[in-house]
Formats: structure tokens, C-alpha cells, sequence
């Protein structure tokens, strides 16, 4: 059977994405499937895996058919999910004793189509830094799109940091209030002291309350410009 023939049932990029490995049998009892995380935890023994039956794959027995197999605890529709555990040393691809949840798979008739375990406590060294990195640069990428509409939008945007200071100030600020970007983050206290004097302690106690909450808020204050 060819590895990964279920890749269009199990939805192949949203396993991808978990930080667990996920680890799926077909109803033959031999692994079909294995997301990207899984790979990684059996390392360079990850091509032997193809076809592997449940039993030896978890070491319980070598034949597939093994009375010991969890495949029918895994895969039968009584259970909804199933702890197991693998001792380290018991399975010819698995160097580290491990626990994890096991469940059914179902086709899209909703007939059981095999089953699979999720390893629950398995944290390699490279997958952090891994799934780190692109959480990093995940993020990195949505701010950058978000700036570039910042940039061109025709109102005064700005961001905040927990602690007051400007992290971002969008462009449009210098035609509304003739200071540049660059002069708000030097100076998070110039964008109060801009503010006219009679509105400026009613709006700093309302931006103060409606910073704790979420949803959208208005308030209306003049400011002094430096060319007026």
C-alpha cells in the first residue's frame, strides 16, 4: 500500500501544521500516514516506515496480526480515543519510550477506514526551534502586511507596546499633526503634549479605560499644531 494514500481523508497540510506527530494505519494495519512532525521523530529511520504494520511498529509483536496489537483497540468505533504506551527499547524505529491518544478514522461514508495515534509528549530539540521559527517569521509576515496598508491608508494610524511606547506609527501622522513617524516613537509623550490642554486629561483617563477592553472605541480632542 502506498504511504500517505489518505493523505486527501485526513487533510494532509492541517496535520502538517500540529506540532504533535500523528501517526495513521490504514484498515490493513499498516502505517499510510505520517505528518511532518513524525517524520522528524523517527529521523533518518523514516523511510523504513512504509508499510511497517502496527505491531512492529509499536514492538508489540512482529507478526501484524499479533493478538497483542493496540491496531483493534485503536481502531475500534467503541472507543473514542485510547491512551498508549510504547517503552522505549520495545520498537526497532523508535529509540525513546513515549505515551500517546489513538482514535478511529473514518471515510467519507463514515465507515472506520483505520486509525490513528497522536504522540503527546514528544518535544525534539529541533522541532521547537522548528515550529518556533516559523511561528516567528509567521508573525514577521502578517505585520508586514498589515504596515504596508498602514502605510497607505489616509488616517493616522499607530500600535502601542504594553508599556506605552510607540511601535509603530503610520505615515499620515505628519499631515494631521505636521510631526514625522520617527518623532512619536523617540518621544512617546509627544503625542499627548500635541493634545489641546483642555482635552487632553479627559481623553488620557478615556484611552487608559478602553485599553482594557476589547471592540471599538471613539473620542473626539483637538491638537495643537506646530504651524498654527
Amino acid at each position: 500500500m502506498p504511504m500517505f494514500k489518505y493523505a486527501s481523508i485526513l487533510n494532509k497540510s492541517l496535520f502538517d501544521e500540529l506540532c504533535e506527530p500523528v501517526i495513521v494505519f490504514g484498515p490493513d494495519r499498516k502505517l499510510v500516514f505520517l505528518n511532518y512532525a513524525a517524520k522528524k521523530m523517527f529521523g533518518k529511520k523514516v523511510d523504513k516506515t512504509a508499510g511497517v504494520s502496527c505491531a512492529r511498529l509499536f514492538g508489540c509483536a512482529p507478526a501484524e496480526n499479533a493478538a497483542n496489537c493496540p491496531f483493534k483497540l485503536f481502531s475500534s468505533p467503541l472507543v473514542k480515543k485510547a491512551g498508549f504506551k510504547i517503552p522505549a527499547g520495545s520498537s526497532p524505529f523508535i529509540e525513546k519510550e513515549f505515551a500517546g491518544t489513538a482514535f478511529p478514522v473514518y471515510d467519507g461514508n463514515k465507515t472506520p477506514h483505520g486509525a490513528a495515534f497522536v504522540v503527546k509528549n514528544f518535544r525534539a530539540k529541533s522541532e521547537i526551534d522548528y515550529f518556533r521559527k516559523r511561528a516567528d517569521e509567521d508573525l514577521k509576515a502578517s505585520e508586514e502586511r498589515y504596515r504596508t496598508v498602514a502605510d497607505f491608508t489616509y488616517d493616522w494610524e499607530y500600535w502601542t507596546s504594553p508599556e506605552g511606547e510607540m511601535i509603530y506609527v503610520s505615515p499620515s501622522c505628519e499631515r494631521i499633526s505636521c510631526h514625522s513617524p520617527e518623532e512619536f516613537i523617540k518621544d512617546p509623550g509627544l503625542f499627548y503634549n500635541i493634545m489641546h490642554a483642555d482635552d487632553r486629561r479627559k481623553t488620557i483617563q478615556y484611552m487608559e479605560k478602553v485599553s482594557k477592553r476589547s471592540g471599538i472605541s471613539e473620542i473626539v480632542f483637538r491638537i495643537i499644531r506646530p504651524d498654527k
